[in-house]
């Protein structure tokens, strides 16, 4: 419980009492679970990005990280330089939650925002990508 008040915006482990709501400036992917209990759901500060990320432990490789779903900001908020700053205010949310070695990965990359990944990747921000 007071995980839920300290960490607002963001729960974590099935407390996720924010559904964000069908809204048409956001597009999501149609595959999301949400269903899942170890789906982090985020909204920057300003309610105009949106994420959802997972936790994922590998005992084989001692690699302890996020793996990002979903980042999007809000239409009429694209297209102004504003997404490298709110991918960092994610990422910071997500590092204080859980324990990191590695920075998180980024899985189910669209085609069109692909070159965004990469130069998040050159810049250290995410590691691993992964395709659509």
């Amino acid at each position: 419980m007071w995980f839920n008040v300290l960490k607002n915006p963001s729960w974590y482990r099935g407390s996720n009492p924010y559904k964000p709501k069908k809204d048409e400036k956001f597009q999501y992917m149609a595959d999301l679970t949400p269903e899942w209990d170890d789906i982090l759901t985020w909204e920057s500060k300003d309610k105009k990005a949106r994420g959802e990320a997972y936790y994922h432990e590998s005992f084989e490789t001692g690699n302890y990280q996020w793996d990002i779903r979903v980042f999007t900001i809000k239409e009429g908020h694209r297209g102004k330089g504003n997404a490298r700053k709110y991918l960092k205010e994610f990422i910071e949310e997500l590092d204080s939650l859980k324990y990191t070695n590695s920075p998180p990965s980024v899985s189910k990359i669209k085609s069109h925002t692909l070159n965004f990944w990469k130069k998040m990747k050159e810049e250290g921000l995410v590691s691993d990508l992964q395709e659509q």
